[in-house]
């Protein structure tokens, strides 16, 4: 049996192929994680292209896709046709043709699993978090003028969500904390939550309480 030696002719091309392959699956989880990313934070009213999220970040959102009924099947069908492709089955075409069309496959996946997690969240509504403000006046909520939003119940102050640990942790940036407030559900349905975006210099310090 033939060993594969550094200075072979055949090791040069297995180089080649093993980069082709790791630049293709990383294309494939920067890509899922991208667009979980996108639209998890979407539904909190949070523009992923306005937050500081290193690159890293992406690869571990894909996991969250991946680690799904959708995500396992979609990595056993591109698994098969790598296999089939090696072993001449598959022409350069079909197999071009399924990596592709593996794009749309997992937008689509990421997507549906992104809502799913926010609502998860919103739900469970994990890692209370304590807040103390440099000055607490920039802490209070303003009152809208709007005679219709006043009839409803106010929404109370920050400080005092920060104080009952009614603040839930969301994302943590360089610069900033982004927590939300869940409000009860009402009538067996999730109620509309609320979202801040809160600068590191405005806060002495800050503290998640683990459950």
């Amino acid at each position: 049996m033939a060993r594969l030696q550094v200075g072979s002719p055949q090791f040069p091309s297995l180089i080649g192929a093993s980069a082709a392959v790791i630049s293709v699956v990383a294309a494939y989880l920067y890509f899922t994680g991208w667009v979980f990313a996108y639209f998890y934070y979407k539904d909190f009213g949070v523009s992923l292209l306005s937050l500081d999220m290193p690159l890293q970040y992406f690869f571990t959102y894909s996991y969250t896709v991946l680690d799904t009924g959708r995500g396992v099947t979609l990595v056993v069908l591109l698994l098969g046709a790598i296999y089939m492709y090696a072993a001449k089955r598959l022409s350069s075409a079909g197999m071009i043709g399924l990596l592709v069309a593996a794009f749309p496959l997992l937008f689509l996946a990421a997507r549906s699993v992104s809502h799913l997690e926010s609502v998860r969240t919103r739900v469970a509504a994990d890692f209370p978090v304590r807040l103390l403000f440099k000055n607490p006046e920039h802490a209070r909520s303003t009152r809208s003028a709007d005679p219709a939003a006043s009839a409803s119940p106010p929404l109370p102050e920050l400080i005092d969500l920060s104080k009952d640990e009614k603040l839930h942790l969301l994302l943590e940036t360089k610069d900033r904390l982004i927590v939300f407030y869940q409000p009860s559900p009402i009538a067996d349905s999730i109620s509309a939550a609320y979202v801040y975006s809160l600068m590191r210099s405005d806060l002495e310090w800050s503290m998640v309480v683990v459950q």
